[in-house]
């Protein structure tokens, strides 16, 4: 899933992409903090919420997201994006959160813009 990801968030959104939208929209804005939702509660031995890669590649949808929407002529990101963003990223502890690595790529690359890597 994370190369299809990939290729898709190379592209700028165009008007073709409604329904990409629409699936990334229900990722991003319910299934994700449905699961959050559940694996923050309830006697659960081991959390995703404790898991620092798991915390990276939540960074990374959201950093393809954006990079789907640079360049682009219709905006993607919205209000509606933010809040659930926001919401997801606060269950993570700061101690989680610490143990990332974000590095800027060089722009000329054939990589990602941005590499997050868990320590």
């Amino acid at each position: 899933m994370r190369l299809k990801l990939t290729v898709v968030f190379r592209y700028n959104y165009s008007r073709d992409d409604e329904e990409l939208y629409k699936e990334l929209m229900d990722i991003a804005n319910e299934l994700i903090p449905h699961v959050m939702k559940a694996v923050s509660s309830g006697h659960s031995a081991y959390s995703i919420l404790r898991d620092p890669e798991c915390f990276a590649h939540l960074l990374r949808l959201y950093d393809g997201i954006c990079q789907w929407e640079e360049g682009s002529v219709m905006p993607v990101l919205h209000i509606g994006w933010a809040r659930p963003l926001v919401n997801t990223i606060a269950k993570f502890d700061a101690d989680v959160r610490s143990q990332l690595v974000i590095d800027a790529l060089d722009q000329n690359s054939d990589d990602e813009a941005v590499s997050i890597q868990a320590r």
